[in-house]
C-alpha cells in the first residue's frame, strides 16, 4: 500500500487526467472508502452523486507527488429554489439539469480522507475558483442536520465558517 509522503515532501497536484467515467468513478470511490461519513452510502447513490459532475467537468481530483489520489471536489451553480432544497434535505440529489441552473457557486462535495486539506483548499481557492468572489457549502452533523451554511470567500480573504 502506498502511503502519502510527509507533508514537507508533498507537492500538491490537481488535474483531470482521466478521460473515462469509469476511471473517475473508481478514483472517487477509492477516496470515499476512506471517509467515515460515506460508510452507509448505497452503491446506487454513488452514481447519482458523481455522474453529473463528471459529465459536466465539475469535479477535480488531487494527487500527491507519487500520483496517488488524495482528494476530490465537486461543485455546482445553483438557482435559489434548488439551493433551498439542497440545504433543507440531506438526501437531496441534484438532477443533471440543476448542476448549472443558477449563478451561485456551491461546493457539493469535498473529500480528502488522508489529510492535506489545507493544501488542497489553498489550491482550490487560488486556482480552481479564483474568478469567483465566493462559494457556499453546507456543514452537516452526523445525522445530516445542517450545522451551518458557510461562505468561502475569494483567495485573498479568509475562510468563514
Amino acid at each position: 500500500m502506498n502511503r502519502i509522503p510527509r507533508k514537507e515532501s508533498v507537492r500538491l497536484q490537481a488535474n483531470q487526467k482521466y478521460d473515462s467515467m469509469t476511471s473517475m468513478l473508481g478514483t472517487a470511490v477509492f477516496l470515499i472508502l476512506g471517509c467515515a461519513r460515506y460508510r452507509l452510502l448505497r452503491v446506487a447513490s454513488v452514481g447519482g452523486w458523481l455522474q453529473s459532475p463528471i459529465l459536466l467537468k465539475q469535479i477535480c481530483f488531487f494527487y500527491d507527488t507519487l500520483g496517488n489520489p488524495i482528494g476530490y471536489i465537486t461543485w455546482a451553480y445553483l438557482s435559489a429554489d434548488v439551493e433551498q432544497r439542497f440545504v433543507a434535505d440531506p438526501d437531496f440529489l441534484l438532477h443533471f439539469s440543476e448542476w448549472n441552473e443558477g449563478e451561485r457557486l456551491w461546493i457539493i462535495d469535498f473529500v480528502a480522507p488522508n489529510g492535506m486539506v489545507r493544501e488542497i483548499v489553498d489550491y482550490i481557492r487560488r486556482h480552481l475558483f479564483s474568478e469567483f468572489s465566493e462559494a457556499r457549502y453546507v456543514r452537516r452533523d452526523a445525522s445530516g442536520k445542517v450545522r451551518k451554511v458557510c461562505v468561502w470567500p475569494h483567495a485573498t480573504n479568509r475562510m468563514i465558517g
